[in-house]
Parts: structure tokens; C-alpha cells; sequence
């Protein structure tokens, strides 16, 4: 049986991205970007493990992109828990982070896990200043 794991990319630009904890910003991909409650934000699962964000359709893992091999363990594992399907937001914070994203397609690839990719507003090709002011506005506002 083929799985699927969705891995979308939050693009965030190098030195600014590291001013936000990964909490933050699993809250603001959470809340602001799939409009989630707060309720549904690091959901303790029947294991006691707790997923990043709990949707309708998707349960999700909030990762930098250094750390996608957890990313890929962790979210496998929500899904199988929940019955949900698995969701990978990658959060990249330099153009060298974009490695981390090839290791994790080339190894999804190899063990034959098909995904679609989804790319989010703020790439490093484009202005993301915007972006930026809206996650310090939400931490500030939430944190």
C-alpha cells in the first residue's frame, strides 16, 4: 500500500526566522495559516504524544528543516494514531536549508511514499519582509 505524506515548505528568511521559536511558529502555521482553534494546537494523542496541530483531515508536524527525519517519524506515527492524514510543515530558514529538503524527497522517493509539494508564501526568491511582520505581530499578540 503506498502512503502519502504531504510536506508543504514555510520559507522564511535566515537571520530573522531564528528571532521565532519552533513553538511560535508551529502556532502560527497552526492557527494563522490552516485557521485552526487553539484547541486543536499540540493535541495530546491516546499514546500521550502530542501532535503539532489535529485538523479535520490532517494531523500535523511543524519541523526546521534540519530536523526532517523526526519530522517524517513523528508525523508517520500522528497519522497512525489518529487515522488522519500525515502533513509536514518544513521550515526553511536559509537557502542551504533547501539540502534538507532534497535529502527528505529523495528518501520519500526511495521508500516509495508519494506527496505533493506545496510551497507557502515567502520564498527566498521574493520579498518576505510582510511575512515576517505577520509571525512577530502573532507572537506578540499570542506569546
Amino acid at each position: 500500500m503506498t502512503k502519502h505524506v504531504t510536506v508543504e515548505l514555510l520559507l522564511l528568511l535566515g537571520g530573522q526566522a531564528f528571532a521565532f521559536s519552533e513553538k511560535e511558529l508551529q502556532h502560527y502555521v497552526c492557527h494563522e495559516h490552516l485557521k485552526l482553534p487553539e484547541s486543536a494546537i499540540e493535541v495530546r494523542l491516546g499514546d500521550g504524544t502530542r501532535a503539532d496541530c489535529l485538523g479535520d483531515e490532517y494531523v500535523v508536524e511543524v519541523e526546521f528543516a534540519s530536523k526532517w527525519k523526526d519530522s517524517i517519524g513523528h508525523v508517520m506515527h500522528y497519522s497512525n494514531q489518529t487515522q488522519k492524514k500525515p502533513l509536514v510543515y518544513l521550515l526553511l530558514t536559509s537557502p542551504k536549508d533547501m539540502r534538507y529538503y532534497h535529502q527528505m524527497q529523495e528518501t520519500l522517493a526511495a521508500q516509495e511514499l508519494k506527496y505533493p509539494i506545496r510551497v507557502l508564501p515567502g520564498s527566498f526568491y521574493e520579498t518576505d519582509e510582510a511575512t515576517q511582520k505577520k509571525i512577530q505581530k502573532y507572537v506578540e499578540e499570542h506569546f
